[in-house]
């Protein structure tokens, strides 16, 4: 039974269950604590990974200093070609209680690899056990292994095993025109871009490879407006396009499945590139006194959005394997959702208070002291594969820090803090339990310094003194999934250079 009152902290408290007469169920005596005798063994098993990746890179870049208009120009222009393949196989050795009732031995209990060492977390958690040793669950894995109790898992090869390759034919062409009152930089990089997958499919109860392939191209321009406005302010204006790729492992080609759960995971060959289109206006401020102020603000109109998400149905029916449907299956993968926008204000200060503190006749000592601040405020709105509309994943409406330091006679010191406001982690299946959010979470860190001379640095940094939890939710605030303490951290040593 789960007790959400405190949504900062979760509940569970165990019960017997007891079969009723009717054939219902209800909760009996309270259970304090697991057994390690009483649960039935299911499965050992151990995984042995390979993710290889090869890279291949060439690169040509030429410069020419001209006369443009009557301005001074450099322009540059060039051609890069990047191929990578990323090769990823994967085999689990299991034990079950089948394997070893045919090599003629025992099924384990929990106890067999229990120790006996007391609860290390500091959230009460309702109920006891006992920790397992990864020591003893390795030789009596070993034992199991050399008596012939072990399996090659089924099919778990070929759900996993895969094989991408990207392949980036690229060039591009940029000006730099410089004016009395500026410089303005523009250009253009047009990308083409093929995309190959190789994996196994189940269809019709055998594995076939599957080859996919996707290419298209793009052409990114942008422009940059450099205005000085006097030797102190700067305005700078852009435009610029871009895009965001899937990694590889979101594009293979190939699946695994849960029967219990019911959920199809794998990738998609078919996913496309996130496109950006945006413009930025910002202005600086190098104030006297070694400071420094920013605004500025920025739009951007999103395609084609990656979204981390679980759609309501697999929708094909290549996994559907001895009678078992599995078409109707929700899929776990990263999908394309429709446009968006993201815009937003940033503000930047820094100030040392050496030329302060002189100017006030303060002793030398106090000439040390400093701040910096910023904050970030966005707005964003995106449509996710199904449809709805969301926050963009990732944004959160509110960011700011603010640090104050201390740097004189090789001795430095700092303290930071940080606050940033909820924001979406990834879509949840529907409307029913909602998204999934991380909280708002504050940051408390500080670090000092001391060079003993120009090659040996003292240094100490303490990071989440407040010791901060992560926390992750589904929907509203009081239905945690993930409650999280970190603890604080402390780092300590001698830097040497040479």
């Amino acid at each position: 039974m789960y007790d959400f009152t405190d949504p900062n902290l979760s509940k569970v408290q165990l019960y017997n269950t007891v079969l009723n007469s009717d054939g219902t169920y209800s909760a009996g005596a309270s259970r304090p604590y697991i057994s390690p005798t009483e649960l039935n063994f299911l499965s050992m098993t151990r995984n042995r990974q390979l993710d290889r990746t090869n890279a291949y890179t060439a690169k040509l870049d030429i410069e020419h200093n001209l006369d443009l208009f009557g301005a001074d120009t450099v322009f540059q222009f060039g051609g890069e070609y990047d191929k990578r393949t990323k090769t990823s196989t994967r085999t689990v050795v299991e034990v079950t209680a089948a394997t070893l009732a045919a090599a003629g031995l025992t099924s384990p209990k929990q106890a067999d690899i229990s120790i006996d060492t007391p609860y290390k977390g500091n959230l009460p958690m309702g109920y006891g056990w006992k920790y397992f040793s990864s020591d003893l669950g390795e030789a009596l894995f070993d034992k199991y292994v050399a008596a012939g109790a072990s399996q090659i898992q089924k099919n778990t090869s070929e759900q996993n095993n895969y094989r991408v390759s990207e392949e980036v034919i690229a060039g591009y062409a940029m000006g730099t025109t410089y004016f009395d009152w500026g410089n303005i930089v523009y250009g253009a990089r047009l990308e083409h871009i093929r995309n190959t997958g190789s994996a196994l499919s189940s269809i019709g109860g055998a594995w076939t490879p599957t080859r996919v392939s996707n290419s298209f191209t793009s052409v990114y321009p942008s422009i940059h407006i450099n205005w000085d406005i006097n030797r102190d302010m700067k305005l700078r204006l852009s435009g610029n396009t871009g895009a965001a790729r899937p990694n590889y492992d979101e594009m293979r080609p190939n699946f695994s499945y849960s029967d219990v759960d019911q959920v199809v995971s794998g990738g998609n060959p078919k996913a496309k590139p996130e496109r950006a289109k945006g413009v930025d206006l910002y202005f600086e401020w190098y104030m006297p006194s070694r400071g420094f102020f920013s605004v500025g603000g920025y739009y951007k109109d999103l395609q084609d959005i990656l979204y981390d998400v679980e759609l309501p149905t697999f929708g094909s029916d290549v996994l559907n394997t001895a009678g078992v449907d599995r078409s109707a299956y929700r899929y776990s993968t990263v999908a394309n959702g429709g446009g968006g926008h993201i815009k937003g204000l940033e503000f930047a200060f820094s100030q040392p208070f050496e030329g302060l503190a002189r100017a006030a006749g303060l002793p030398d000592w106090a000439q040390g002291f400093g701040v910096q601040a910023n904050l970030t405020l966005n707005d964003s709105k995106a449509t996710t594969p199904d449809g709805r509309t969301t926050d963009l994943p990732g944004a959160s409406p509110v960011i700011y820090n603010i640090s104050g330091y201390y740097e004189r006679y090789g001795f430095s010191a700092r303290v930071s803090y940080q606050w940033q406001k909820a924001y979406l982690d990834s879509l949840g299946s529907g409307d029913i339990i909602g998204d999934a959010y991380w909280a708002n979470v504050a940051r408390l860190d500080a670090s000092v310094r001391y060079s003993i001379n120009e090659n040996v640095q003292l240094y100490l940094d303490a990071n989440n003194l407040t010791n901060e939890a992560g926390i992750r939710y589904q929907g509203v605030y009081s239905r945690p999934i993930e409650h999280e303490l970190f603890g604080r951290r402390y780092l300590a040593g001698v830097r040497v250079n040479f």
